[in-house]
């Protein structure tokens, strides 16, 4: 076995991983193997990308030895790549408690920290890592953008500099300070850093950003004529690096079209409530198109001291994931919709109660409203009919062409559904899938709904807030009317936050016009929708 070991741990040397594997899967099945091998195999799995048989063999070897931080804090890594922020955090904890300074660590639980919606642990932890290194530039840059998120500008811009000053060639700190020079209406210093940038030869990842932020800049600074070569340039850069193809997108959106033959009249009418158990709260949910106004919607009546708002927590969209192992049967999503018994029924929206009590940090109760705002859980209304009857649902609405535009110039993190948004025609399918069906829901489904236009609220922002607080049942208060004044207290998690951080802006109303040449092959895809929701 020693001698299997110590080949593999000189191919391993040699950069050799593959030839590695082999030799290190045959010692594990040694009567005499011990945790050093089953974490090199984890180790050439991890550099490899094969994450799950990595993270079994880091489990592996902490099963024979869990007092490794070396261990724990590469499993760790894993789960953070993963996106199992909980698990990643404990294992960072873990690493961290057996070996206490470790700056690296330190600032991979910091960002997963944020991730978990954090941020008073997460500054600590930064701060924690750079009280040991103060030249470690992600943790300076890390926290940085933390300090953007939560609003504090003066200690973000502190930190991108001091990002800058130990590693001049970070370009996520440059964008930083990009933005805050925006922040600051420096448009033309800020468009004069990024195209700097674009005078060296950067990685595909850091072109498609610095391109995409570039554009935004310039199209707020006034200067249409080369904001779309910046955003083309980006989206391609961006679909190179995530290798999203036109297949891929319509894919997904095939997807979406399918649950409209799911939730007929017929099967929608043989639903009963009778037997739903009370709910453990009064409960809203806010849905649409990306960039719609949901953000500034949600902001508005989270101002309302009798409202909680999720910040677009996917609780819904985590149990339409594992239906079948809370109810403990095989279940095929949304297919088997209509074979649900009154007691999985309860038993779901138990799951749900309970986990979005957990998110919401005690802050659900029954006197008070829950605002479960995810914009495209508009795709799942047909669960929330079948699950929550009785609650409220409101639809954002904005003109097609703009929240096309919109969700086109914005950068989002990448997954099967913001990658519709690296093609203008993509984008525009997009939109006919998601509204497409809602009218199929609106005309189906037995909701209580209410749309809610994006431009009402811009135009007249009292006559739309009392309408919301109406519908949702809660009493008139004035201090939504000031919004912008709480939001500043509290992160907000979407791209939207600097402009619900301020007074209603109305500029964005009618802004596809500037780009209505370039904008010619989603139009059409469009023009339906655009007459039927008035625009």
């Amino acid at each position: 076995m020693a001698s299997l070991k110590q080949r593999a741990q000189a191919l391993i040397q040699g950069g050799k991983l593959q030839q590695a594997i082999p030799l290190l899967e045959k010692a594990c099945k040694s009567k005499s193997v011990d945790a050093r091998t089953w974490y090199l195999l984890g180790f050439c799995h991890a550099h490899l990308n094969s994450l799950q048989k990595a993270a079994f063999s880091f489990r592996q070897s902490i099963r024979f030895d869990s007092q490794c931080a070396e261990t724990h804090a590469a499993l760790a890594g894993l789960l953070a790549k993963q996106r199992v922020w909980p698990e990643a955090v404990s294992h960072f904890r873990k690493a961290l408690a057996l070996k206490p300074d470790q700056p690296v660590v330190l600032n991979d639980l910091g960002y997963c920290l944020q991730r978990l919606r954090l941020p008073d642990e997460a500054v600590e932890v930064y701060k924690r890592a750079l009280a040991i290194d103060p030249r470690q530039p992600l943790a300076n840059r890390n926290l940085g953008l933390l300090y953007e998120q939560l609003h504090q500008l003066d200690k973000a811009r502190k930190y991108a500099e001091l990002t800058l000053e130990y590693a001049p060639q970070d370009v996520e700190a440059s964008i930083l300070l990009a933005k805050l020079d925006v922040s600051d209406h420096k448009e033309a210093h800020a468009a004069e850093r990024l195209q700097k940038l674009l005078r060296h030869k950067l990685k595909p990842f850091h072109n498609a950003a610095v391109n995409l932020e570039l554009g935004k800049i310039l199209d707020r600074s006034g200067q249409y004529t080369t904001v779309f070569d910046h955003l083309k340039a980006g989206k391609k850069a961006f679909q190179e690096v995530y290798k999203i193809t036109p297949d891929s997108n319509l894919a997904y959106r095939q997807n979406i079209d399918r649950f409209s033959s799911v939730f007929t009249p017929g099967l929608v009418s043989s639903w009963s409530s009778e037997a739903l158990d009370e709910p453990a709260f009064k409960l809203a949910f806010l849905v649409g198109f990306p960039r719609s106004g949901t953000t500034l919607t949600e902001q508005i009546l989270e101002a309302h001291p009798q409202l909680s708002a999720t910040h677009e927590l996917p609780v819904l969209v985590d149990l339409s994931n594992r239906i079948g192992q809370v109810v403990g049967r095989p279940f095929n999503y949304p297919q088997d919709i209509n074979s649900l018994e009154p007691q999985e029924i309860n038993r779901l929206r138990q799951t749900y109660f309970q986990s979005m009590e957990k998110a919401l940090h005690g802050k659900a109760d029954s006197s008070r409203y829950v605002l479960d705002k995810l914009p495209l859980n508009i795709v799942h209304l047909g669960l929330i009919a079948r699950l929550f009857p009785d609650a409220r649902i409101l639809v954002a609405l904005r003109d097609p062409r703009d929240a096309c535009l919109s969700c086109y110039m914005q950068t989002f993190e990448m997954n099967p559904a913001m990658s519709q948004f690296l093609d203008l025609e993509d984008t525009a399918r997009f939109y006919a899938s998601v509204m497409g069906l809602w009218l199929h829901y609106k005309g189906t489904l037995r909701l209580d709904c209410l749309e809610t236009r994006y431009e009402d609220v811009v135009d007249n922002l009292e006559t739309a807030a009392r309408r919301l607080l109406e519908f949702i049942g809660l009493s008139w208060d004035p201090a939504v009317l000031e919004f912008y004044a709480a939001a500043r207290q509290r992160r907000v998690y979407t791209p939207s936050y600097q402009a619900v951080t301020q007074p209603v802006y109305r500029g964005s109303a009618g802004k596809w016009q500037r780009y209505e040449t370039q904008l010619a092959p989603m139009l059409s895809i469009l023009d339906p929708f655009v007459h039927e929701f008035g625009y």
